[in-house]
């Protein structure tokens, strides 16, 4: 069995990977929406559309995982900490579900560019925080 001392050792690590991948996202992304891109604004309810679906598959999957996790009986830190971790991206992949209905009803552009900014953020946050639970899922089996 492994001490729990690695696990403190480890979240300093991951944090400064986040701050990596932070500084790395605003330096190369900057401060604009990644659907910013779309040519017309007459095309954007179809990706926002796109993803919705994206986004609640992912959040009934995350769901999924936290139901997989807890069937095995031995539980251990490291598995709750997956757990808590596949709980919080669904709760951000909901989340995105919501602001895009929000955002399909704005007439105004300016409201429109920032609920798009927002849910690139949400969306790609719960993402990397699902990649990242799957790897703690990973090494709870190694």
């Amino acid at each position: 069995m492994r001490s729990s001392s690695f696990f403190v050792l480890n979240f300093g690590d991951i944090s400064y990977a986040l701050k990596i991948f932070k500084d790395f996202t605003l330096k190369h992304i900057g401060n604009r929406p990644m659907l910013k891109n779309v040519k017309s604004h007459k095309d954007l309810p179809h990706f926002l559309f796109s993803l919705l679906s994206t986004s609640g598959t992912l959040a009934g999957l995350s769901l999924a995982l936290v139901g997989i996790v807890n069937l095995k009986i031995a539980h251990t830190k490291v598995e709750t900490i997956a757990d808590d971790m596949f709980l919080i991206s669904s709760v951000g992949f909901f989340a995105v579900c919501y602001i895009i209905f929000f955002t399909l009803r704005q007439h105004h552009p300016e409201k429109v560019r920032y609920w798009t900014h927002f849910i690139d953020v949400v969306f790609l946050s719960s993402m990397t925080l699902l990649v990242m639970a799957g790897f703690v899922v990973v090494y709870t089996f190694l």
